[in-house]
């Protein structure tokens, strides 16, 4: 991974994924691929998926990098400066498509080996009934989840959780 001193993270803290070729497809469409398979998809997350106006998905190239809240000292894993921070980093913002990408094709083998139990990422929130939400997905011994977190610029995050973002 050469690209990790260029961030300066530790080979540890980060993890960038090159995703070529992925699909393009409405809310509706992802949440009838997921049905046969192991994930539960809470209600909110439903709902919001149904509601997304841009397809999710990703058909372009592009990095994506997850990166573990322990990155962070304590006072920065705040929503709001995660957001800074990444933009420090010359990330951006990803997609909730890039969300469902990764939950998609990330086997829990491969979560666990990059050491992750579970991914939020960060990306524009997403309103539902005038709350602000962002997508995650994770995995416990039992079975994998795909839910919301609310959006509080303010919300403190526990060391570890990761989080998604891509290269800019």
């Amino acid at each position: 991974m050469a690209g990790l001193a260029h961030y300066s993270l530790k080979e540890e803290e980060a993890v960038f994924i090159a995703i070529n070729n992925g699909k393009k497809m409405t809310g509706r469409e992802w949440l009838r691929g997921m049905k046969g398979r192991r994930t539960g998809v809470c209600t909110k997350a439903k709902r919001i998926l149904r509601s997304l106006e841009e397809p999710v998905g990703v058909n372009t190239d592009k990095t994506l990098v997850l990166f573990r809240a322990s990155y962070l000292r304590g006072d920065e894993r705040v929503t709001n400066k995660i957001y800074t921070e990444i933009l420090r980093l010359g990330w951006r913002q990803t997609s909730p498509g890039a969300v469902c990408f990764l939950e998609e094709n990330l086997s829990d083998q491969e979560l666990h080996d990059m050491g992750f139990w579970w991914l939020i990422g960060i990306h524009k929130p997403i309103v539902l009934k005038g709350d602000q939400y962002l997508l995650s997905f994770g995995r416990s011994d039992l079975h994998r989840s795909f839910n919301v977190c609310h959006f509080r610029p303010d919300h403190k995050w526990r060391s570890d959780i990761g989080f998604i973002s891509e290269i800019a």
